[in-house]
């Protein structure tokens, strides 16, 4: 036993001596650190005197901050006066950075053309946010934010506690970003993980990508990245977000985290590439098991893409998932309480609605297109899909206590199944859907009536289901076995996935 000790001693010994070889060194101004080391932990009044920014490059190496900290600006600075750069992390390779604080730059550290950075236990609270000019009564509209465009790394602009470009394989841990404008903004990054940070209370984004992929974002709380409510007046969001996604991001893992109160939770959108050419997109985007409620606007935003929304809490927003131009999406096992619209989704098509839980909301789901739309690329591909494909499939959903259960305008393909309606007034409402084809069978309810199912303002091109199932209360639990199956295996791969992603 006394040997294995000893082994066991040794064994850290190399690590231990390594940290012992690291010089401890004092912040300067314009600084280049190429090597490991341990460093004085002062306090760094960088607006006492002209600061250049601290450049960090090199391979394999670990600073540790011991909680250094450096402060941008005096106390009596406006925080949309915050000026500087901290630091640049560039060409770097392999470096661990531990225990920083900076506090009061326009933006604490920018990282470029690395792999393999990791920052843990960092400090990035209070530095630059832009004043906002709207108030308590009314809305001013030059608040609302625009991420459209980052090509020419527009995004640098406004400021962050880091920014990120052609950056890999890197991790952010146990990180504090609070009180500024955007968290952490990643420009054509992949491959890359943010775990168990507090990125919250922001005016901006908590997290935004751009042409980034292969991400995966778990376990932190990114509540009340918010800007543009006011308690009884005005609840807009002004695009603000706890999760923004722009631009080509593609097969992101998004799950585990808090993200209530934000202005969307999550908000993701194809790209101008997309418009413009009418292919591409935001795609195959995971989001698992996060909890995006009380948003002013939407609990997750997902237009002009593919993605799959699965076991997420979505209650008291304004539309729990809005999905504008969603296609081939996977909506399963979400929480949907008390919004005004649980799912909304126009022009649409062949997205899957499987499984969720809807109570108290206005309307549970509201699928529906619009007649007139505007002649851009996109549309044209994606009116060709729907004219060919257009199907929703809304099957397995509990309904309890929402006004209306599942409205449906203008739609091509319906196939509602296997569905439990209970303390529901209106299960179905219809308009414009004569020359639809509408499937309705085997679904459960507690009570049952014409204009329960089907009521519109043209009641002549209403289209009244023709095939209704009312079972008795011990039938009521009762599903096919073959759908029970199939689906209990395709969500046992996705739990299993999570949990791999967890451990």
């Amino acid at each position: 036993m006394r040997i294995l000790k000893y082994l066991f001693i040794l064994s850290g010994l190399p690590g231990f001596l390594a940290a012992q070889d690291r010089p401890f060194i004092t912040l300067k101004s314009g600084m280049t650190i190429e090597s490991g080391a341990f460093v004085n932990p002062r306090e760094y009044l960088c607006h006492d005197s002209i600061w250049n920014t601290i450049t960090i490059t090199g391979e394999n190496f670990t600073l540790d901050f011991s909680g250094a900290t450096l402060w941008g600006a005096a106390d009596t600075v406006s925080p949309d006066q915050y000026k500087g750069l901290a630091f640049i992390i560039k060409d770097a390779k392999n470096i661990r950075i531990n225990n920083l604080r900076i506090h009061r730059f326009h933006t604490a550290i920018y990282i470029e053309n690395s792999d393999g950075i990791y920052l843990n236990n960092c400090d990035f609270s209070y530095n630059y946010r832009p004043k906002l000019y709207s108030y308590r009564e009314h809305e001013i509209l030059s608040d609302w934010l625009s991420y459209h465009n980052n090509e020419s790394q527009q995004w640098k602009s406004h400021g962050a506690a880091i920014y990120a470009k052609n950056l890999k394989n890197s991790t952010f841990e146990s990180l504090r970003i609070t009180g500024g404008f955007n968290g952490i903004l990643l420009d054509k990054s992949n491959g890359n993980k943010v775990f168990n940070s507090a990125i919250n209370f922001n005016s901006g984004v908590g997290i935004g990508l751009y042409r980034s992929s292969n991400n995966i974002i778990q376990h932190n709380r990114l509540d009340y990245n918010v800007r543009g409510v006011s308690h009884n007046f005005y609840r807009r969001g002004q695009d603000s977000a706890g999760v923004l996604m722009f631009e080509q991001c593609n097969k992101n893992t998004v799950a585990y985290n808090s993200i209530t109160h934000s202005g969307d939770g999550i908000f993701l959108w194809a790209g101008q590439q997309t418009m413009d050419q009418g292919s591409g997109g935001s795609n195959e985007n995971m989001f698992y098991a996060n909890d995006c409620s009380y948003a002013p606007t939407n609990g997750i935003e997902v237009t002009f893409s593919k993605n799959y929304i699965i076991g997420n809490k979505l209650n008291k927003c304004i539309h729990g998932v809005w999905g504008g131009y969603s296609y081939g999406s996977l909506i399963a096992e979400n929480q949907f309480y008390d919004n005004k619209v649980g799912i909304a989704i126009e022009h649409g098509f062949n997205n899957n609605l499987i499984n969720n839980s809807f109570s108290n909301n206005e309307k549970a789901i509201r699928l529906w297109k619009n007649e007139n739309t505007i002649d851009v690329p996109w549309n044209a591909f994606n009116m060709k899909n729907v004219k060919q494909n257009e199907v929703y499939s809304v099957w397995s959903n509990t309904f309890e206590s929402d006004k209306i259960a599942i409205e449906l305008l203008n739609g091509k393909n319906f196939d509602i199944q296997y569905n439990i309606f209970k303390k529901t007034p209106q299960i179905l409402y219809t308009e414009k859907v004569n020359n639809c084809k509408l499937t309705f069978k085997q679904n459960i309810t507690d009570s049952i009536s014409e204009q329960s199912l089907s009521r519109s303002q043209k009641r002549k091109n209403t289209s009244i289901p023709e095939f209704i199932s009312i079972l008795d209360e011990q039938t009521k639990r009762l599903i096919p076995p073959k759908m029970v199956g199939d689906l209990m295996s395709a969500f046992q791969c996705i739990h299993g996935m999570a949990y791999l992603l967890s451990s």
